[in-house]
């Protein structure tokens, strides 16, 4: 007998991906303007995109959009670890920023979310390529993660054996008689 594979969980609408990431980018940005200099604007960009999804999952721009970044096996929200593997290319875009200017920034973070909106759009459980790396989805946030979810998202894809005990009490189970219908009652 095959057994169904695990729940997995419904990507998020890519609208609200896109809304998300306009905001952090609005975030990263500002950051720069208001740190500025050649070096400390582009390396503080670059550590909140690195930084961003590890409280909980959600950036700034995710909490707007109302979704989060998860491990897709456990449920569980993406870290500070997994939050730098997922964004490690808009930090590099970032750091771009420190050799050429803010403009070499923008052009990076551009190239960056052109190539990831592709792996989005492409891919079934819309992960893109940071997603892969960092083994996260981006989920809708009130989608909710509970313990039943998690035990349907770890279960084997193979069936465990059946003890001998249960085993036993199944097949007595199956042979003992069954009960007649009730009769249909006279009205």
């Amino acid at each position: 007998m095959d057994q169904p594979p695990p729940k997995r969980y419904p990507p998020c609408e890519p609208r609200r991906r896109a809304v998300a990431r306009v905001v952090d980018l609005a975030f990263a940005a500002g950051i720069w303007w208001a740190i500025s200099g050649d070096v400390a604007g582009p390396l503080a960009s670059a550590a909140y995109f690195l930084l961003a999804d590890g409280a909980g999952g959600q950036s700034p721009g995710k909490r707007l959009a109302g979704i989060r970044a998860i491990d897709p096996r456990t449920g569980v929200p993406c870290g500070f670890a997994r939050s730098t593997l997922r964004n490690a290319a808009f930090a590099a875009a970032s750091l771009a920023g420190t050799w050429s200017g803010f403009g070499a920034g923008l052009v990076g973070w551009g190239v960056v979310c052109a190539v990831e909106c592709v792996a989005v759009w492409r891919d079934e459980d819309g992960r893109r390529f940071g997603d892969h790396a960092a083994g996260t989805q981006v989920v809708d946030a009130s989608i909710p993660l509970s313990q039943t979810d998690l035990a349907e998202l770890r279960a084997p894809a193979a069936a465990a054996p059946i003890p001998p005990v249960r085993a036993a009490l199944r097949r007595r189970r199956r042979s003992l008689p069954r009960p007649p219908p009730p009769a249909p009652s006279p009205t």
